[in-house]
């Protein structure tokens, strides 16, 4: 028996796909979980403003030790600059020359006996510039090093300075170091050619 197309396509049809189902149920939605437990109170950040920030200050050093430092720091700045400063008028005021003549002149007097300077200046009239010119070279070395008094006045300013900058005392290790040096200095510096005038009258 042939289907009557016409006729199948005019019935009606079952509705299959419905936007409003009501033959089904309702899935309950699961709880959101809560994480707060997993995390602590969010912390608070200080008030920088609120923060009075000192400026770091340098220790103030012990004055007795800042003293103690200053006296080796000139002491040893005055073992320096006397055989400097000797060597220094030598080549200033000396004349090439001179210390032989002078070398000669005592060798001579030594020679006669009593003979007085004023011996010397009659048999050589030049010889009279050599003896002021050695003369004031004396002095000016007599006056090379530091006196008492010099040092203490030195002292006291240069404690100061030390007392305001601590890191420029001297530790017990430098102090040693320094009082080898001044007492060796001496003794090395006549094998040096350039300080042996200076440290050997």
């Amino acid at each position: 028996m042939a289907l009557d197309l016409l006729e199948v396509l005019g019935e009606a049809t079952e509705a299959v796909n419905n936007d409003n189902p009501t033959d089904f149920t309702p899935i309950e939605a699961a709880p959101a979980a809560d994480y707060t437990a997993d995390f602590g109170p969010e912390p608070t950040m200080p008030d920088t403003a609120a923060v009075d920030e000192e400026p770091a200050v340098e220790p103030v050093a012990n004055p007795e030790d800042a003293r103690k430092s200053a006296r080796r720091w000139i002491d040893f700045l005055d073992n320096l600059q006397k055989p400097a400063l000797i060597a220094s008028y030598r080549n200033t005021i000396l004349r090439p020359g001179d210390e032989a003549r002078m070398d000669a002149y005592e060798q001579e007097r030594a020679a006669r006996g009593r003979y007085s300077i004023e011996d010397a200046v009659t048999d050589d009239k030049d010889f009279y510039h050599v003896l002021a010119r050695a003369k004031e070279f004396a002095e000016l070395c007599d006056r090379a090093a530091f006196t008492d008094d010099e040092k203490q006045s030195l002292t006291d300013p240069l404690a100061e300075v030390l007392e305001k900058h601590q890191r420029l005392q001297l530790s017990p290790e430098v102090a040693l170091l320094l009082a080898v040096a001044m007492v060796m200095l001496p003794r090395v510096a006549p094998l040096i050619p350039q300080f042996r005038k200076g440290f050997n009258l």
